[in-house]
């Protein structure tokens, strides 16, 4: 007969489930060191509130699962591939650290008190992340490719890509933003605005405004019709005026790429990545504005790897298509209009307080079906698109968006600083 294992020692330990996100209160049974049994901790309000799921309940296998690693390990393989052999080769733990801790130096965060310098009033410190951006701008050789919600540059961001502009003429600079439509801001809008002749004609961006409903919805947002048919809220019925109680029927489906019904939820880029070169990466929170250059406390992320980078500008491109998203080009005046037109502008945006002149050089096109997508500057561009004005789709009752970025650019010019 076996001889009886003496226990020295019986306890349960309170803890919390890492299966899933829920991370539900679990009680774990330990006996001699060992764990035996896991079961939800009644005790606690966490998650499932003393049960636990299937999930949870097996944490013990995945603990003494014969395979798990516990042990670091490297690969010595750089080549990639469902069929390459990584060869891993065991390390030690600080062996380890000491790499992971050099890897994360490339995450960049900015100190708190970038915002302390005043000037006027106005907030002027300048982070690590808006440095190091500077910096990898600055060495661009080939392209550019971004996504950010807002795009408002500063006199020196500006400075920054006409410099670029003129070492590296051919140099591809493209940028997703948000359309008037599409924007949680028209305040901040409204300051892109009035610098879209720059981006377009001084610094050559190619620049695509997001449409509301963009022809993606479904891939961007799987519970997009889910949303749509949800009872609205007592604040919603307030601002519809009691029109309605859902927006739309169960299995009611609507049609992309049109303006949003009021009311309707609608798409709104809230990304903000960077492509540089088809090498690197940038993925954070940095904003292409002045609040994010000099005030908001940033993070992010810079990974120097091409098939990283490949997969962040496939995510930018995407955005880009003409299914999703607008392109900002120039109106085709008579060259002689044109030019006068620019020169017009170009004075109505330097003026100190105001910026009167109303009539824009630049607007946003949409690709005419059965058409071939082709790049502004193209001889046959204005063959293949057709204008749809500076705000398209925006709906009847939010006006008050487009008023207010006709009040901000005219009157109301010094305050892009602020933004």
């Amino acid at each position: 007969m076996a001889a009886k294992t003496e226990i020295h020692e019986d306890v349960w330990i309170s803890t919390r489930c890492g299966r899933c996100y829920n991370c539900c209160a679990l009680r774990v049974h330990r006996v001699n060191g060992v764990a035996v049994k896991v079961e939800g901790n009644p005790e606690s309000k966490q998650g499932s509130q003393g049960g636990v799921c299937a999930k949870g309940a097996a944490g013990l296998q995945v603990l003494y699962d014969p395979n798990r690693l516990n042990v670091p390990l490297r690969r010595t393989n750089p080549e990639k591939g469902l069929h390459a052999d990584p060869k891993w080769k065991e390390i030690t733990w600080e062996e380890a650290l000491d790499e992971i801790t050099a890897r994360m130096k490339k995450v960049l965060a900015d100190d708190p008190g970038k915002n302390r310098k005043r000037w006027l009033g106005l907030y002027s410190g300048t982070g690590k992340i808006t440095l190091e951006l500077a910096r990898l701008v600055s060495n661009a050789r080939e392209s550019i490719y971004a996504n950010t919600p807002y795009l408002v540059l500063s006199k020196p961001a500006i400075e920054l890509f006409r410099e670029l502009r003129t070492r590296s003429p051919g140099i591809d600079i493209r940028i997703a933003t948000n359309s008037l439509a599409a924007t949680d801001s028209w305040f901040t809008y409204a300051a892109s605005f009035r610098q879209k002749r720059v981006y377009v004609q001084d610094l050559g961006f190619r620049i695509y405004e997001m449409k509301p409903l963009p022809g993606d919805m479904r891939a961007y947002m799987p519970t997009y019709d889910l949303l749509r048919a949800r009872p609205l809220t007592h604040s919603e019925r307030e601002r519809l005026e009691g029109r309605a109680d859902r927006i739309a029927s169960e299995g009611e489906t609507q049609v992309l790429q049109e303006p949003p019904m009021p009311g309707e939820p609608y798409f709104c880029l809230h990304a903000k990545s960077f492509v540089i070169d088809d090498e690197m990466a940038f993925i954070g929170s940095y904003n292409l504005d002045p609040r994010s250059e000099n005030l908001n406390t940033e993070v992010g992320l810079i990974v120097r790897d091409r098939s990283f980078a490949a997969l962040v500008k496939r995510s930018i491109m995407r955005d880009m298509e003409p299914r999703n998203a607008w392109v900002v080009a120039k109106n085709p005046f008579p060259a002689v209009v044109g030019e006068l037109n620019a020169v017009l502008e170009e004075l109505s945006r330097l003026l100190p307080l105001v910026d009167p002149w109303p009539v824009r050089s630049a607007s946003l096109y949409e690709l005419k079906e059965g058409r071939v997508p082709v790049d502004p500057g193209d001889r046959a561009f204005y063959e293949c698109y057709r204008a749809v004005g500076s705000f398209p789709h925006v709906t009847a009752g939010r006006g008050d968006k487009i008023i207010g970025v006709w009040t901000m650019k005219t009157l109301f010019s010094t305050a892009q600083p602020l933004l």
